[in-house]
């Protein structure tokens, strides 16, 4: 008996001792990526898009009137974490009038493996508005977003 006990208590040991000490789970992955042209910044962490309209050098951004009220569609491009299939996430929304910043949760989480994110309207004739043809991790060092009132 004792040694069935003793080990039971191995097991249950090398099991905890296999866990995070936060006993938190793996963080999702975040991405960034800009369309320098446009002014306009892509922040993706698991499904949660987060598009920004930055300041053109003190002037309102170039397309913010365009958007404005208006319905657009986001999509990203990347592999699913689970299947590891290269898949498009998107999603359909409405700008909210005079915000420069817009969050979205996409139809799927492809932060993991992400190539590119766009921002256009979703109706024929359709027209890209802001494009980051290249998604990177974040600089750790790099100043965090202040996410302004959305």
């Amino acid at each position: 008996m004792k040694r069935s006990a003793l080990s039971l208590f191995a097991c249950v040991a090398v099991a905890t001792a296999a866990l995070p000490a936060s006993g938190a789970v793996a963080e999702t992955p975040t991405r960034v990526g800009v369309d320098q042209v446009m002014n306009v910044s892509f922040r993706l962490t698991g499904a949660s898009l987060t598009v920004t309209l930055r300041d053109d050098n003190g002037e309102v951004n170039k397309i913010a009137k365009q958007v404005s009220g208006k319905t657009v569609s986001v999509a990203c491009s990347g592999k699913n974490p689970r299947s590891r299939k290269t898949v498009v996430a998107y999603k359909d929304f409405t700008w909210k009038k005079n915000r420069t910043v817009a969050t979205v949760e996409l139809s799927a989480d492809v932060s993991d493996g992400v190539d590119w994110c766009v921002l256009e309207r979703p109706k024929p004739p359709r027209k890209d508005y802001a494009m980051s043809k290249k998604m990177r991790v974040p600089n750790p060092n790099a100043p965090q977003p202040t996410t302004p009132e959305q």
